[in-house]
């Protein structure tokens, strides 16, 4: 499945974030403050899926009845995960799903997790698109990294695929913050995959 074989890409993303990332990598500081939204784009209208990338809690998503404004209404299912039961919103057209997450099944829950999966031209992720080519991603992404001010970020970049992922940084803890994945053919963008944290549950929730 293609969810399973970008997951797989991102978990390797992270590992290599504690002992070394391989291929070309592009090491972005920045003393940016204030916050920078991550934005993604769905049946051609731009919303901040997160609010605030640098937010040591990260946990920070727009509620799904400001998205519902932009994206329509989203399919409203009850799941199951390890730690017990949420309720799941996706927004999903052609090879595009956004999916929001609760952590728990009260009407009154807070979104908690978040992914982005785009597989055709229905979405954008920091303004990259399907069909794209590779070196205006590449660009693209240096910019956005640049804007983002993000305290320790990598970016690789190979043959099949542009890998971005991050740690926020306090004086005494160190964040999972998250990581994108931009897999490559013929020299093109044919995915764009975002994922807040490699143990997020809503990989696995059903």
């Amino acid at each position: 499945m293609k969810c399973r074989k970008t997951w797989k890409g991102i978990a390797a993303i992270m590992l290599c974030m504690v002992l070394a990332l391989t291929g070309l990598n592009v090491q972005v500081a920045s003393a940016a403050s204030g916050k920078v939204p991550l934005k993604v784009t769905f049946k051609g209208k731009t919303a901040a899926f997160v609010k605030d990338l640098n937010n040591k809690d990260f946990n920070e998503y727009p509620t799904v009845k400001s998205l519902t404004s932009k994206w329509g209404k989203p399919k409203k299912s009850a799941v199951k995960y390890d730690a017990g039961e949420a309720w799941k919103y996706t927004w999903k057209k052609g090879k595009t799903e956004i999916i929001l997450m609760t952590d728990t099944r009260d009407e009154k829950a807070e979104i908690s997790f978040g992914k982005v999966d785009i597989q055709d031209k229905n979405g954008a992720l920091c303004g990259v698109k399907v069909g794209m080519k590779k070196d205006t991603a590449v660009k693209k992404l240096k910019k956005v990294l640049r804007a983002l001010g993000l305290k320790n970020a990598d970016m690789s970049i190979d043959d099949d695929r542009i890998s971005i992922s991050w740690f926020t940084l306090t004086t005494t803890t160190e964040y999972n913050a998250g990581g994108f994945e931009f897999e490559l053919k013929n020299g093109k963008v044919s995915s764009c995959f975002w994922l807040h944290s490699p143990s997020s549950p809503i990989m696995y929730a059903k």
